[in-house]
């Protein structure tokens, strides 16, 4: 699983000099992390259904190596690092063609869907991801 994730750059993505907006690699690495969940056969919203539990950003790191500029093809992909019971690591890289433009980190929390209170991974859950590091 990747997560892989295309993209071409269009006007509302860039600055008046055609440079994407840094805001639009984070939303892309949301987009490619999502379709890794998706990869497995889970969806975020089945993961909150079954295990009473939402996927939420708790920290965020972000390299900014090149820019991408209006109407260039930028492709990310995702691959989960780490889970343990508190938390799960992430990490997606977004290239244009070879080069590697952005990496984004981010550590994900859970948070009881009905609640709205920290908990842990339910076992499970951490099971099923392992298999797929």
């Amino acid at each position: 699983m990747n997560g892989l994730v295309q993209q071409i750059v269009a006007y509302a993505d860039t600055d008046a000099g055609g440079v994407m907006y840094h805001n639009r690699y984070i939303e892309l690495a949301e987009r490619s992390r999502m379709q890794w969940i998706l990869e497995c056969a889970q969806s975020c919203s089945a993961i909150a259904k079954t295990y009473d539990i939402l996927l939420v950003v708790h920290k965020l790191d972000a390299t900014f190596h090149a820019p991408a500029y209006l109407e260039e093809c930028v492709t990310a992909s995702t691959k989960l690092l780490q889970i343990h019971q508190a938390r799960s690591c992430w990490q997606t890289e977004i290239h244009r063609d070879n080069q590697l433009l952005v990496t984004v980190g981010v550590d994900i929390v859970a948070v009881s869907a009905t609640k709205k209170k920290l908990v842990r991974f339910p076992d499970a859950l951490v099971d099923f991801l392992s298999l797929r590091i």
